[in-house]
């Protein structure tokens, strides 16, 4: 059972402004007490909220993450890779012939100059 979105957001709200009752949630090991604190935070702020209702979408969340599986392009991602393979192929295949184009061009230039460096350079003296 979802809460609805406006609750969700109040209640996230009522953590980041009280660093003591995110305190608190961080040292709980179920979410039936996870449930009780923030349930009596929001009465106290004035919100109503049904502890049993907070608690099975607390259960629900964290079945729902448990449930949920990163695929390899998010993993990748979160490794820090930005290309798959096949943009890496791409990459060195451009990269590698522009290469070439330019020192060919180079060499091109420097041997129509007919200086001392490019005979040197091409002819391989």
């Amino acid at each position: 059972m979802s809460l609805p979105e406006g609750t969700q957001k109040s209640l996230r709200g009522l953590i980041e402004k009280d660093p003591s009752l995110l305190a608190q949630l961080q040292h709980v090991n179920d979410t039936a007490a996870a449930a009780r604190i923030l349930a009596q935070a929001a009465t106290a702020a004035g919100l109503t909220i049904e502890e049993k209702a907070l608690h099975n979408h607390l259960e629900a969340c964290i079945q729902q993450a448990g449930e949920q599986a990163l695929s390899d392009a998010q993993l990748s991602q979160v490794a820090g890779g930005v290309m798959d393979n096949t943009g890496f192929i791409i990459l060195s295949a451009l990269t590698f012939g522009l290469g070439c184009a330019g020192v060919s061009a180079m060499g091109a230039i420097v041997k129509a100059a007919g200086g001392p460096i490019g005979d040197k350079c091409w002819q391989g003296k």
